[in-house]
């Protein structure tokens, strides 16, 4: 009999013992419940992902916008260079008087070293003025150069036949004579107001006219010089 109770007493303390180990081993309700489930480790991982997302967008928008303010300034930059004023009477007849302005400061400055040549002014003065001639003859032909190539010479139509070639020929020599003379008339000017045998305005003036003329003379050259060649006519 004892013997008997004492196996109960053997197998009730052994089945507490295996209970209480299998009670330690569960985990705790509020473990589980606050234990993160899959899904939240996802949506933490995708969320990481939108915010690198977000940085390289904004990235490349900062850029974006850059090279907006870029093609804004070149367009800006193209259209204030397409509003140069166009060429009128007004800046033609400008134009010619910088020339004859610019013909008359270097016979100044001749007229100037024959005074020197002749003791006429000291050493210290010739220099002075001269330096001042030159930086106004250089200031003109800086203006003059701008506008030389946009002047536009319009020559009356029907000027010459450009079918035929024997009469442009003629024409092409005729035009080259009047240059010669046109030369002439120019240096012959200029000697006159260096003499003083006309005023510095007369002077002026007729540079002014025959610079006109020679112009004109030019473009027709230009013009028979170009169609002969395209004839086959060789000088």
């Amino acid at each position: 009999m004892k013997k008997y109770i004492a196996v109960l007493v053997l197998i009730f303390t052994l089945t507490a013992c295996h209970t209480n180990e299998l009670q330690s081993n569960e985990p705790l309700e509020s473990e589980m419940q606050n234990a993160p489930t899959p899904s939240a480790i996802d949506n933490n991982t995708t969320t990481s992902s939108d915010d690198t997302t977000t940085d390289s967008i904004t990235s490349n928008n900062d850029t974006i916008v850059t090279d907006d303010t870029v093609n804004t300034t070149t367009v800006n930059a193209t259209i204030d260079l397409a509003t140069v004023p166009a060429i009128t009477a007004e800046t033609i007849e400008n134009y010619y008087k910088d020339v004859g302005e610019e013909k008359a400061i270097e016979a100044d400055i001749k007229k100037l070293e024959l005074d020197f040549k002749k003791k006429l002014i000291q050493s210290d003065a010739f220099q002075t003025q001269k330096t001042a001639l030159k930086t106004q003859e250089n200031a003109l032909e800086s203006q003059i150069e701008l506008l030389e190539d946009r002047i536009t010479i319009n020559l009356p139509e029907n000027w010459v036949d450009t079918t035929n070639m024997e009469q442009m020929i003629q024409k092409l020599q005729e035009v080259e004579i009047a240059e010669k003379q046109m030369e002439i008339s120019i240096k012959q000017a200029e000697q006159e107001y260096i003499n003083n045998n006309i005023t510095r305005e007369d002077y002026i003036q007729k540079v002014i006219e025959l610079e006109k003329q020679k112009d004109v003379l030019d473009k027709q050259e230009d013009i028979l010089e170009q169609t002969l060649e395209s004839l086959g006519w060789d000088d």
